[in-house]
Formats: structure tokens, sequence, C-alpha cells
């Protein structure tokens, strides 16, 4: 059992109002230190990356990451209903009002989130189902071991048992620990030392 597990199934109790308040602040803003996701890419192939906000990381820019993540559906949907209320406008017309408002949110997501994006770090493992076997790509020890320790920092915080800056010196020293992405500007430093 790991340790974010061990932690996880030991019980606390939550008044119900913290309990709310952290659920709300989790709906609008995800994990403090990023975020994780797995995405199938069919054909027995699956990709999960972990993505870890530089720390300091204010709330607004969690919520421009998360409405950024969100956009795709989130505009699809609003340009859909969108386009059924300017039903009365010719149809051309609508559909440029519509893929206007949704490059527009993408526009203003990808503008507002530039620091924290050219900022995370990430780990990616991939698992290709193939031949009776599983195969991956990637370091999956490292990968688990970021997960965990990331998910042991929000167990101990919602416990109680982390002060803001308690957390935020583990968020450090777990993004600390995942190499920095490799860019044109990292490459040039490197080629320069």
């Amino acid at each position: 059992m790991t340790l974010f597990h061990a932690l996880h199934a030991a019980h606390f109790p939550h008044t119900a109002k913290l309990a709310l308040t952290h659920s709300a602040e989790r709906v609008l803003e995800g994990s403090h230190w990023g975020a994780i996701a797995t995405v199938d890419a069919g054909r027995g192939t699956s990709r999960s990356r972990v993505t870890v906000y530089p720390p300091g990381t204010a709330a607004g820019e969690r919520r421009a990451m998360r409405f950024l993540r969100a956009w795709p559906v989130v505009g699809a949907v609003l340009g859909m209903f969108l386009l059924l209320a300017l039903n009365a406008w010719p149809l051309p017309l609508a559909m440029m009002t519509v893929l206007g408002m949704y490059a527009a949110g993408f526009a203003a997501a990808l503008s507002v989130t530039k620091r924290v994006r050219d900022g995370s770090h990430h780990v990616e493992v991939v698992s290709v189902y193939a031949g009776g076997h599983t195969e991956t790509v990637g370091d999956i020890g490292f990968y688990n071991a970021v997960t965990d320790q990331l998910r042991c920092i929000d167990t101990l915080s919602a416990r109680g048992e982390l002060t803001p800056v308690g957390y935020e010196a583990r968020w450090a020293a777990v993004y600390a620990s995942i190499p920095e992405p490799e860019t044109p500007d990292t490459a040039r430093r490197r080629s320069h030392s």
C-alpha cells in the first residue's frame, strides 16, 4: 500500500461546511498543484499525464487552466445553444458568430494561462496493450511516485495537517524533482554552459 492510500484509508472527520468549501474549490480550480489526466487513445493505447504547475500558482490562474481544459466541450455546447438562439439570423452569419465566440474563448484562455502553461512540468507514460501483455513507455515508477506525493499533499492538507506554507514547500519539492521540459530556451542555455 502506498503512502497516499494509507493516509486516505485513515478515517478523519470533516465539518459539512469545510467539506462543501473544499468541494466547490475543487470543482472551480482543480488541485492547487496541477492535474492528472488519463486518455484512452484507442487500439489498446492509453496516455497518462500529470501536470504540475509552478509553485505559487494563484487561484485565478488555476481557474483559467480549468477553463482552458473544459472549453472544448463547454464551448461546443454553448455554441450549439447560441446557434439555436440565433435561428432568425442567416445561417452563415450565425455560424461565423458561433465560431468567433468559440475562438475567442480559446484565445482568452491561452493568453491568460501562458505563464502557467510555460512553467508547468509534466510526467507522462503511455501504455500499449499488444500481444497479450502491456508495454509501457515512460518511467511508470517515477509517475506513480509523483502522483502519490501530490495526492498525499492534498490528503494531509484536507486533514488540516499541513499549513499553507507546508503545502507550498512540498509542492515545490515535487515540482523541482520533475525535469524541466525541453524548450528552445533550455536547449540554448545548456549549450552555452
